[in-house]
């Protein structure tokens, strides 16, 4: 038998005033907006468990409402999951997409730029599939390789799909953050997420959600060196959170790793 093993921190950094960004691991979320958060989270293989990222904005402490009203939605409708097949649950994950876009909306009538981006993975150790809007992402690390399974919608990528940008173009740092697609944006809208397919979980693959407070201070090569250097899931998580400091740690970072483990070895 597996079981799903994962760890979160979420903290504000050194540089912003309050911690915007948010996150959701089985049943754990931030409630209060702490500027420190730490959660771990033990699950079995064969059930659906529910992970996400959600990074606020809007400042005046209405970033850290919506990515709080955000995992709270989330929370309360991923807490039934059970054996769901794979073509009711992802309907349950865009259905929840619009109810998080409705109770973000709501709140913008009395903050106009509060707003979050919402990165979600859904998993039962066995396959994933990443639900996402925003600049939020996921990487898969498999055999010593890393790819980013999610797609950041920022003006800058959707320059490059349309070929505006290319490889090796010096990009704007603005439009590299600025998002084409939020949680909160649709006012008319369900706010339908990117899907990427199933993905199966191989056993020696390490799982990472984080904020762009990780990715910005860490290069891909530094990110690939700590998931491959075979520590536990908190261990981990620890590891790329302070390399994130040290390199500056100059906007709220969220950082979870998961992994799979044998039940009778840990």
């Amino acid at each position: 038998m597996k079981k799903i093993i994962g760890h979160v921190i979420s903290n504000r950094g050194k540089v912003r005033e309050n911690n915007e960004d948010n996150y959701l691991l089985g049943r754990c979320l931030n409630a209060e907006s702490l500027d420190e958060s730490e959660a771990h989270f033990t699950g079995e293989a064969g059930e659906w468990t529910c992970a996400g990222v959600f990074d606020g904005m809007g400042g005046e402490a209405g970033g850290e409402i919506a990515s709080r009203i955000v995992s709270q939605v989330f929370q309360e409708n991923t807490l039934q999951l059970g054996k769901y097949t794979k073509d009711k649950l992802s309907e349950k994950i865009e259905k929840t997409f619009g109810l998080a876009n409705r109770a973000v909306v709501e709140e913008r009538k009395n903050r106009s730029t509060c707003g979050t981006t919402g990165t979600i993975l859904v998993t039962d150790g066995n396959e994933l599939r990443v639900f996402h809007r925003g600049d939020s992402r996921v990487y898969v690390m498999r055999d010593k390789q890393l790819y980013v399974v999610s797609k950041d919608h920022t003006l800058a990528q959707m320059k490059m799909d349309i070929g505006i940008y290319h490889l090796g173009d010096e990009i704007p740092e603005r439009e590299n953050h600025q998002l084409t697609e939020f949680i909160g944006m649709d006012y008319d809208g369900d706010a339908l997420p990117y899907e990427s397919g199933w993905i199966k979980w191989e056993e020696n693959d390490r799982i990472l959600l984080c904020s762009d407070g990780l990715y910005d201070m860490c290069s891909p090569q530094m990110i690939l060196k700590c998931l491959t250097a075979g520590e536990a899931a908190e261990q981990t998580c620890h590891t790329l959170f302070e390399k994130a400091m040290d390199f500056g740690g100059k906007d709220n970072i969220t950082v979870m790793v998961l992994q799979l483990a044998d039940i009778n070895n840990t």
